[in-house]
Order: structure tokens, then C-alpha cells, then sequence
């Protein structure tokens, strides 16, 4: 087998240089390393360019349509190899990753199109505190979907037939990407399975804005938009395929109080209109357990600015300055 690793990147002087050596340093040899330039306006190219004269097997290639899913399928159209490794430009594949997944395809080769696995979640907060936790697949790839676990961008590996054959990264979404994706493999019938080996490391940096982890109250907006849609396909597939299912019927409604209520910590009356429109069409009535895991999320992201056993005091004493969000 092949493996084919694509890099998009924008603006991305401070981590691709790490994200290419997790490549690099990898003991499976790849096909191909393509690096998609997305219009950067830093030393993003210069890094590349560098790296490229050092290195065999490296592409460069643009996309002057910006989004990282257009420079990712222009990546994949230009691949040789029967897998594709993506990997954003600020996360990085830990040793072995690569060997890894490639020894599950080659003994269940007949079988898998599609590898998706567990991912180390390295969060920087707003007060720059950095929380680290495995982020699991669990073996119900339904369940999976629904619970926002179904793998990640680069934990994945994805065949490259079966990607054609799907048409790539749907450029319509901009936030559920990942898992549009990978529902739309299993709508094609691929064999899908679970790896709960976490080699790979996704850097989420809450104090700049990201497409991925909005802080605009505009894409807050369309992120809840494009959830609310989501949810509703994957609803219809279910009703669909499995009528007799109210487990995941349930698991969706409760995905969605979860939601909700993050977004009430997180926007408050700033989204006031778009939340309670979110909450009235799909009858959401969170318990309290649902809002004490959303103000969970919110005091470790946006409130605790600490590490360490020092967590702990902090985030009692923040838990009880903000418990007017828990009530409201």
C-alpha cells in the first residue's frame, strides 16, 4: 500500500515547519508529501520552499480558493498513493502513526476503507493555559457521528478510491467537515474501523480566531446553523436505516441539548435570537446534568487560568463566580 500525506497551510510560519518533520520522521515511507499553499502572506512559502529542497517526495502546489477544503481536495486530485494522510499545517502525526495504521489496512485489507482513529487534544485556552486530553472513537461508528467522535482531520486515514468516488471534502461546510466526510463513506458503504491508538496531536488554540472554533459572533452563527443541519441528515439517515433505533434518536437529542447549552455559557444574549430558534425547533429541554457538563467546558476554556493542582481551586472559585450561567 501507499500513503500520500497533504499539508494545506495559511499563514502558518510558526507550526508547519513542525507539522512537515512529523512527516518526515515517520518510519513508513510515503509516496508523496504535497504541501498546499492557501495564499499565505507570511514566511509560510519560504519555510515550504526550504523544506521541499531538503527533503525528496515533497509538492508544492496553491489554491487561490480560500478554505482549507479546497486546498485539501486540490491536494488529494494530484495523489498517487492508495491512502491519504491529511494533516493541518498546526497539528503534528506522533512516531509510528503512519506503520501504525498501515499494519491494521494490510490485516484487514479486504475490508477497510476508512481508518478512524483516536487523537491527543491539546487545547491553549483563553488565559493561554494548555489542557491536554485523548479525544476516543467509539466502536459504534453511529454513535460516533452523533457524538462529534467519529476521528479527526489528520487522526484519520482515508482511502483514496473511496474519496474520488464521494467527490472529496464537501467545500459547503466549513465546520462539520470531518464528519460530513467520513458520513459520507459510510453512506457509500465503506468499511469503516475504529483505531483507539492516539497518534496524533491536534493543537486547538482558543485565543485566536478559527474558522474551526469560532470566536466571531457571525460565525458563532453559522457554526450553530450548520450543526442544526447536520444533525438533521444524520437524523434522516437514521429514521431511514435504523427506524427501530430510539437510542440514537436519543443520543442526537441529547447532542444537541449539549449544544445549546454551550452556547448559552459561551454567547449568552449576544446570540440570544439564534439560540432560542435552535432550542424551539428541536424542543430542547436540557436537565441539569447537560448544563453542569456544558459549564464544565466552559470554565476549563474560558476561565481557568492555571495549571496544575492549582485547576482545582481555580476552577471551584470560578464555578462559583459565573454560577449565575448554570441557573440562568
Amino acid at each position: 500500500m501507499t500513503i500520500t500525506v497533504i499539508i494545506p497551510y495559511y499563514n502558518a510560519e510558526n507550526t508547519l515547519h513542525r507539522a512537515i518533520e512529523s512527516v518526515v520522521t515517520q518510519d513508513f515511507p510515503i509516496n508523496e508529501l504535497i504541501l498546499v499553499d492557501n495564499n499565505s502572506v507570511d514566511k509560510s512559502n519560504e519555510i515550504a520552499y526550504e523544506l521541499a529542497k531538503k527533503y525528496q517526495k515533497i509538492l508544492l502546489i496553491n489554491e487561490k480558493m480560500q478554505g482549507a477544503n479546497f486546498a485539501r481536495n486540490t491536494g488529494a486530485a494530484l495523489a498517487t498513493g492508495d491512502w491519504l494522510q491529511f494533516l493541518d499545517a498546526d497539528d503534528e502525526l506522533l512516531p509510528g502513526k503512519l506503520s501504525h495504521q498501515a499494519a491494521l489496512i494490510q490485516t484487514f485489507q479486504k475490508d477497510v476503507g476508512l481508518i478512524c482513529a483516536a487523537a491527543i487534544i491539546e487545547v491553549l485556552n483563553v488565559k493561554n493555559i494548555s489542557h491536554r486530553y485523548i479525544k476516543p472513537v467509539p466502536e459504534d461508528i453511529i454513535a460516533a457521528l452523533i457524538s462529534g467522535l467519529a476521528g479527526t482531520t489528520c487522526s484519520n486515514l482515508w482511502n483514496k478510491k473511496i474519496f474520488d468516488q464521494v467527490g472529496g471534502w464537501d467545500t459547503k461546510y466549513k465546520f462539520h467537515d470531518d464528519p460530513i466526510l467520513v458520513f459520507n463513506y459510510l453512506l457509500n458503504g465503506a468499511g469503516i474501523f475504529i483505531d483507539n491508538q492516539p497518534l496524533t496531536l491536534v493543537h486547538q488554540d482558543l485565543t485566536i480566531d478559527s474558522v474551526s472554533r469560532p470566536q466571531a459572533l457571525q460565525q458563532a452563527a453559522d457554526l450553530l446553523s450548520e450543526t442544526d443541519e447536520y444533525y438533521d441528515k444524520i437524523a434522516k439517515y437514521i429514521f431511514k436505516q435504523y427506524p427501530d433505533r430510539s437510542d440514537y434518536r436519543q443520543l442526537i437529542q441529547n447532542q444537541r441539548a449539549l449544544i445549546y447549552c454551550n452556547y448559552t455559557f459561551q454567547y449568552g444574549s449576544n446570540l440570544h435570537d439564534e439560540i432560542n430558534a435552535f432550542k424551539n425547533k428541536n424542543d430542547i429541554r436540557p436537565d441539569f446534568l447537560t448544563k453542569l457538563r456544558a459549564y464544565y467546558y466552559y470554565l476549563i476554556n474560558n476561565k481557568v487560568n492555571s495549571s496544575g493542582v492549582l485547576n482545582y481551586p481555580i476552577l471551584f472559585w470560578q464555578a462559583i463566580l459565573n454560577s449565575h450561567k448554570l441557573f440562568q
